[in-house]
């Protein structure tokens, strides 16, 4: 019994890493875009920011770029309303805060 345990836990294992998590990759552009530039320029994805690549010095610019200048036309909708309901509820709980 615990043998068939142990091989079905590393099947849905395996199901996890190969089939699922892969899944949002095709499906989110920027994630899409991440996997063609790791694969044309054959970079092992775990060793990106742990080697000296150039690219990594490429991307911590453009991340900082990114961030200085942000511009509002790329952004999709749900950025928006994830921060009006962030927000919301920050208030709502510092208004039910302060009446108690």
């Amino acid at each position: 019994m615990g043998f068939l345990r142990l091989c079905l836990a590393v099947t849905a294992l395996a199901l996890v890493v190969h089939v699922l998590a892969p899944m949002p990759v095709e499906h989110f552009g920027p994630m899409r875009d991440y996997a063609r530039v790791v694969r044309d320029t054959g970079i092992a994805p775990g060793a990106l920011y742990y080697s000296d690549v150039a690219q990594t010095n490429d991307a911590e610019m453009n991340n900082r770029d990114g961030i200085r200048y942000f511009v509002r036309r790329g952004v999709a909708p749900v950025v928006f309303v994830f921060l009006v309901g962030y927000f919301s509820v920050l208030l709502w709980a510092l208004i039910r805060q302060r009446k108690n």
